[in-house]
This record gives structure tokens, C-alpha cells and sequence, in this order.
């Protein structure tokens, strides 16, 4: 199928962006950066806006800059393959260049990586997507530009639901700002039926010195889910490294959620499986 008719607009800078969001009237004006996720959408007439408005050309959110305090900025419009590619050395706090490398190389295809942006993800929200869970688990914030400037949201409360954001009309994703903070220990861990596709469960689990330890569950059907962990109880799972390994299994389990997949065992059991694997990952990296 082809798209229904619409205009289209490239813009130069982000205040055209959203000054042309702002002149909508009654228009269905759309924001489209890389396109992996609205290109099939527009295809299949799911969605049929009257107008685009192309920002992947605009320099300033392909960006990643290093901040005063040590946090990294990203821009909106850097694609999954930029991240893949960040290169090794101090420019960036510890851990987190690895654990950006890892998940934006575990994302599609490489053809895919190569136009997807890290904004365009977060602006579709759609569940079983990487960055979500990800970038809340690392602690991100999502800074917005619109009509009444710019704002910063917590990337933990930005997903609201299935494709549902705190995006507020007129708003467009202009960058994800990550503390400076180093990563002691972390874990990632999906499942997907064959290589490239979305994921069924997956969970990210961050270990930050002196910060309790938790785990975001991906790929719920809604917004991510946090499990708090209790060090004391994870420390007191004794014996061989199986049954170690089965006990973070039972714990996390037993703290599942009961939002989460309710009256699918299968589903639960899956949830529970991967999120235990990222656990224990992160229990095990000793660096």
C-alpha cells in the first residue's frame, strides 16, 4: 500500500520544527525523524497525516555532547548506529558508552540502526522497544521543546501506557540527558524468537555505587516496570552458582508485579526468567 496524500516540510533548526507544529490549525501535522517506526505506519494507512515534518537533517539533535558536571547529552535525531559505533576511552563516564554500545547493537538490523533514531523510539513508545526501559534504568531524563520552551521529564515516567507519552501538544523530543554518575555493574538481557525482531520480555539492570540496585522491565504490553532489590536478600541466596542463579530466579518471581502479563503464566514466567538472567549478569560483573 502507499501513504494517503500529505505535505511535507523539512526544518532547518528545532524552533522551525516546533513553530511549524504551532501553525498546525486543524492539520494532522506528524514529526518524522528516521522513519523506521511512521515509514510502515503511513504504508498501511494506520495513520494519515495531512502534514510531515522532517527533523533528521537538523545538526544540533545529532549530537552528543559531554557536559560540565560529566552527563551526556544525545540528541534526539542520533540514530541506533551512532551508538553502536561511540568509541572506547574516558570521554564518557564509566560504563556507560558500554552499555549504550550493547543495547543499540542489539536492535534490529543494521540497515534499521543506520535511520532509527533514539527520539523517534521514545516518541513512539512503542513497549517492546529498547530505549524505554533503558534509558530509565540509566537514570535519563527526556527534554521536550514546544511553544512555551523547553522541559525536562524523568525517562522512568515519560512512557504512560501502549504508544502513550508525556508529549504534550506541540512538543517534540529534542535530546536524552544521562547523569555523569558512573555504572559499577550492569545487566541487559531480551528475548526475541528470532534475531532482529521485537522483544517478548526483556530488562535492564543498573548498579550504581552508593544507589539501591534495580531492574526496568521492557516489553509489558505498557510502560516499563521497576522492581526494587533488596541487597540483603540477593546476598543471602547461598550455594552452588546454579542454585544461586535459580534463587535470584524465585526472587524475582515473587516480586513481579501483578500488572504485569496477569492469568499468562507463559508470559509471567518469561518476564520473571529474563529479568533474573539480567541479575544475575549484573551480580556477576565484578568490574
Amino acid at each position: 500500500m502507499k501513504p494517503a496524500p500529505f505535505s511535507y516540510e523539512r526544518a532547518a533548526s528545532l524552533e522551525e520544527a516546533v513553530a511549524a507544529l504551532a501553525v498546525a490549525g486543524d492539520e494532522d501535522v506528524r514529526v518524522i525523524a528516521g522513519g523506521q517506526s511512521l515509514g510502515p505506519m503511513l504504508n498501511l494507512r494506520m495513520v494519515r497525516p495531512t502534514r510531515l515534518v522532517d527533523i533528521h537533517r537538523i545538526e544540533a539533535l545529532r549530537a552528543i555532547d559531554v557536559l560540565a558536571d560529566g552527563g551526556v547529552r544525545i540528541g534526539a535525531c542520533v540514530t541506533h548506529a551512532m551508538l553502536e559505533d561511540l568509541p572506547s576511552g574516558d570521554r564518557f563516564p564509566p560504563g556507560l558508552a558500554e552499555v549504550l554500545r550493547h543495547v543499540a547493537g542489539g536492535i534490529a538490523y543494521r540497515a534499521i540502526r543506520c535511520r532509527g533514531t533514539i527520539g523517534g523510539s521514545l516518541a513512539h513508545a512503542d513497549p517492546a522497544a529498547d530505549w524505554p526501559s533503558t534509558l530509565a534504568a540509566l537514570g535519563a531524563t527526556i527534554e521536550l521543546a514546544g511553544p512555551s520552551g523547553r522541559r525536562s521529564v524523568p525517562a522512568g515516567a515519560f512512557c504512560l501506557g501502549l504508544f502513550e507519552t508525556a508529549i504534550e501538544p506541540g512538543e517534540i523530543v529534542s535530546a536524552v540527558v544521562l547523569p555523569g554518575s558512573g555504572i559499577r555493574r550492569w545487566g541487559h538481557r531480551k528475548h526475541c524468537r528470532k534475531a532482529g525482531e521485537f522483544a517478548h520480555a526483556m530488562a535492564v539492570c543498573i548498579e550504581r555505587d552508593g544507589e539501591r540496585l534495580e531492574v526496568w522491565l521492557g516489553s509489558t504490553g505498557g510502560a516499563p516496570v521497576a522492581i526494587a532489590l533488596d541487597r540483603a536478600a540477593l546476598a543471602a541466596i547461598g550455594g552452588s552458582e546454579a542454585q544461586q542463579r535459580a534463587g535470584v530466579r524465585e526472587y524475582i518471581a515473587a516480586a513481579l508485579p501483578d500488572a504485569i502479563s496477569p492469568g499468562d503464566a507463559y508470559a509471567r514466567h518469561l518476564h520473571a526468567q529474563v529479568a533474573a538472567e539480567a541479575v544475575n549478569d549484573t551480580l556477576a560483573n565484578r568490574t
